[in-house]
């Protein structure tokens, strides 16, 4: 195992919706600019959730008050669920959910899921925005509502 990933360095690329990336120590800090801030944004998608309302809701409530997406634009159930399904947001970092690439154009390994039990996860790798509590339980919410 190389030494970036057992210290839980951030390689994955961008930094995920509510944290920002340090130079300084390679790993993810909260994004704390503006009112709310992206890491606010977050904790209030997870209390949402965690309080019934669904992600189409939570979207559209964003919306209304103005707050940009990530990639700046519009918030959808689709970005909201995204993030509710995420565990860095625990201040976990995981690599090796895939191998290859899933590239259009490229002649490349073909992209191919990883079973769980092949990740490797580093705990409090970065701050948590969210507890371990409030994640299981909108999960298992999230679960119940797939269900119906």
């Amino acid at each position: 195992l190389s030494s970036a990933l057992t210290k839980g360095h951030w390689v994955n690329g961008k930094a995920p919706y509510g944290y920002e990336y340090s130079y300084k120590t390679k790993r993810l800090v909260p994004d704390t600019a503006g009112n709310p801030s992206p890491s606010e944004v977050v904790q209030s998608i997870f209390n949402d959730a965690l309080n019934g309302v669904s992600t189409s809701d939570i979207a559209y409530k964003l919306n209304r008050k103005g707050i940009l997406s990530p990639n700046g634009s519009h918030w959808t159930s689709t970005t909201i669920s995204r993030i509710l399904h995420q565990e860095v947001y625990l201040g976990k970092t995981i690599y090796g959910k895939s191998s290859g690439s899933g590239h259009k154009n490229k002649k490349t390994t073909p992209l191919k899921f990883k079973d769980k039990s092949e990740w490797i996860i580093v705990n409090n790798a970065h701050p948590a925005l969210i507890s371990e509590e409030v994640f299981e339980e909108v999960q298992s919410q999230l679960n119940r509502r797939k269900k119906l």
